[in-house]
């Protein structure tokens, strides 16, 4: 599975490598944090799109879950918000952003990257903006704290 979806965008090698950059424990908790969220949703039906961020060693991840039945442009303008969303309201902090989204059905399987981030000009930011309170994402933020011990008792 890992090669085929390697090879089905050299880019993808990118973001394999940023994912295999981290250590055993981190990409445990990054597979534990994400069957979290995806059952959170995997019951939903129609037309929806969740978003979940963390950030390991400076390397934001972001996790997109989607209905089943979106169409591919939907799914690839939510993922371009997602990330463009973070960068505006973490101010530009984090360098890099990685996406994975798939289907609450995991299937459709999508990835991305934001490789240099740096300020949008401020009609980019303020087009985010107003896209943002649209979907009203980043409006009502819920952080979730999560902790790991590397030898679980």
């Amino acid at each position: 599975m890992v090669k085929f979806q390697i090879s089905l965008n050299s880019f993808n090698i990118k973001i394999a490598t940023e994912l295999l950059s981290l250590s055993r424990f981190e990409r445990r908790i990054f597979g534990q944090t994400f069957f979290e969220f995806w059952n959170r949703y995997r019951g939903e039906n129609g037309y929806f799109i969740a978003r979940r961020y963390g950030t390991v060693n400076d390397i934001v991840f972001a996790m997109v879950l989607h209905g089943n039945e979106m169409k591919h442009d939907h799914i690839m303008i939510s993922m371009q918000l997602a990330a463009e969303g973070f960068c505006v309201w973490d101010k530009y902090k984090s360098k890099k952003i990685v996406l994975i989204s798939t289907s609450n059905k995991l299937t459709d399987f999508k990835f991305g990257m934001i490789e240099n981030v740096e300020p949008f000009p401020k009609e980019k930011e303020q087009e985010v903006l107003e896209d943002l309170k649209v979907f009203n994402w980043f409006q009502n933020i819920e952080n979730i704290v999560i902790n790991f011990k590397e030898y679980p008792k």
